[in-house]
């Protein structure tokens, strides 16, 4: 591991961290306080939900020796704000219940046997779907600090040409230096803290089992995990989907009580890990994810610290730095989605609902972007 370490794996590792905590991290305060839950129990939040994306990202990549990285469900927190009437404490019971389900629903294969029926042109479709918002952005932000974001660019085209390893830590490093001559970072609030667990009982009520675990359990395993698997295969790696599915649902279950309300495979995050950026060697580049994991778990240590540290980096740059970073990554996404000439309509409707941000009942658009595209699919193919 050690002759395998570079600057771009560390880099590909704090990335990951700086870009999955702060792309997300107000839906999941938003997501606490729909629950009533106070500041310190907000903290115990974030605390669990980076113990357990550090310590299970560990554990799955040195495991399987690939670039596994878990993330807090995005579409879960969703889930969670568009609730009512649910207490803290049922909250956390049904936090609970969706763990086991995702457990089940792993380790008993049934996951993998739904993957089966999605072609790699659609899944790679929603990927790009995912992707592409993080992309746009990137340019949009020109609007706001254009010499920031067109310095950034120009070097990551100049590096990609001359030095392609170390692109991305050029344009971070670069960026950190424009954005601190700019003074854009807002260290005003930061104080060194640790984080204090608090364990939160459960109750089960029928009315959060029904309005909240199947939902959260639903989003998180077709809306989050298939991605996220994409995300992988479309790299070459072949760990097993049912094994790597159950283990985010122990966590979750395991967790629960100190805040932890849904663990997935990361889409954006491990694109970081798992592109060539990471390490020209696909073989190597599971040390990426082992670091993004002790970073995980450093920012769970000193989560409320180290949360206001990466809140401090400027939008643009954390924005400008995803979004060139997950480039390569889209390319390949929407090659691999156009070049099935059989399911190219079904995967530019997936791709397009997907982009679109629609929602309803809950249900965010990677999900009706995936049902748009196998219906689709399935309508043309019988046509």
């Amino acid at each position: 591991m050690l002759k395998s370490l570079n600057f771009s794996i560390l880099n590909a590792g704090f990335l990951t961290v700086l870009v999955g905590f702060t792309s997300s991290v107000v839906l999941v305060f938003q997501a606490a306080h729909t629950l009533l839950a106070n500041t310190e129990q907000i903290g115990s939040w974030i605390f669990s939900l980076c113990l357990g994306m550090g310590l299970v990202g560990i554990f799955l990549s040195w495991k399987y020796k690939e670039p596994i990285v878990l993330a807090w469900s995005t579409s879960g927190a969703a889930v969670i704000v568009s609730t009512n009437n649910i207490t803290l404490q049922e909250g956390i019971g049904a936090f609970i219940v969706s763990g086991i389900l995702i457990i089940l629903s792993g380790f008993s294969g049934w996951f993998s046997r739904i993957n089966t029926y999605i072609r790699p042109a659609i899944s790679s479709s929603i990927l790009a779907g995912i992707l592409f918002p993080f992309c746009f952005n990137a340019f949009l932000a020109l609007k706001s600090n254009p010499f920031l974001l067109s310095s950034m660019l120009v070097l990551y085209v100049l590096g990609r040409k001359l030095f392609p390893l170390y692109s991305v830590t050029l344009i971070l490093i670069v960026g950190i230096i424009i954005s601190s001559y700019q003074n854009t970072f807002k260290f005003d609030e930061v104080s060194l803290e640790l984080a204090k667990p608090i364990i939160m009982m459960p109750e089960f009520s029928f009315q959060a089992i029904i309005t909240l675990a199947i939902p959260l359990f639903i989003v998180t395993l077709i809306s989050q995990n298939i991605p996220g698997l994409a995300v992988l295969r479309s790299e070459g790696y072949k760990a097993p989907s049912n094994s790597l599915v159950g283990w985010t649902g122990i966590a979750t279950t395991l967790l629960a009580p100190l805040g932890c309300y849904a663990l997935n495979l990361a889409t954006i995050t491990a694109a970081i890990c798992s592109g060539k950026d990471a390490h020209p060697d696909p073989n190597r580049r599971y040390i990426a994810a082992i670091f993004a994991g002790f970073f995980y778990i450093l920012v769970g240590l000193f989560s409320t610290t180290i949360g206001y540290l990466l809140l401090a980096f400027p939008k643009e740059l954390v924005i400008a730095v995803a979004g060139i970073a997950l480039l390569s990554t889209l390319a390949n996404a929407l090659t691999i989605s156009l070049n099935d000439s059989e399911y190219r309509e079904a995967s530019i409707v997936a791709f397009f609902v997907t982009i679109s941000g629609v929602s309803f009942f809950g249900i965010n658009s990677v999900l009706w972007g995936l049902l748009a595209g196998l219906v689709t699919g399935y309508l043309l193919k019988k046509r």
